[in-house]
């Protein structure tokens, strides 16, 4: 059975169908197409658009919610609402759209995640409009919270200012 190439009737006007180069278009080898040139949409001129600026302003992005005593993490989308773990049903933490859960056998990277949860800090680098992506720093390790806990103890600063430190010498 021969290889037939399907040639779209819009395209099949103004090009011509010969076979490849030293072929003479026997059913081994399909032929080649010439003229054919990729059909661009130029946007600029053919689109009519009056919404608004930035292409991201519609959409509505899921966020993560947490629960540390079970260690799980699921995405739903934010309605204000109260969600509930699957596993402990009690209701789950609001951690923000930039969250990367740990796996659940790192315990220093969960009492990070407890830390930085519980001095009421999110994992948010998300601006509304979703043009500017700059997410803030929190610490991976309970080192981290620990060295930056010793910060704030020295220089009076509040818990939530201390972990959102990304360098120690900016205190």
């Amino acid at each position: 059975m021969s290889s037939v190439r399907r040639i779209r009737p819009d395209v099949a006007k103004n090009s011509t169908v010969r076979p490849a180069a030293g072929n003479s278009g026997g059913p081994s080898q399909a032929p080649i197409i010439s003229g054919l040139r990729p059909q661009r949409n130029n946007l600029r001129e053919n689109r009519e658009y009056s919404g608004p600026v930035c292409t991201y302003a519609e959409v509505t992005y899921k966020v993560h919610y947490v629960c540390v005593s079970c260690r799980q993490s699921r995405k739903l989308a934010w309605d204000g609402g109260e969600h509930l773990c699957t596993r402990c049903r009690r209701p789950m933490v609001f951690a923000g759209h930039d969250f990367a859960a740990p796996r659940k056998a790192k315990d220093r990277e969960w009492a990070a995640v407890a830390a930085v949860l519980g001095a009421g800090l999110r994992y948010e680098g998300f601006e509304t409009c979703g043009c500017g992506r700059e997410p803030k720093y929190r610490p991976h390790t309970s080192a981290q919270v620990r060295a930056r806990r010793r910060i704030a103890a020295r220089k009076g600063l509040a818990d939530a200012q201390a972990l959102a430190l990304r360098d120690l010498g900016d205190a």
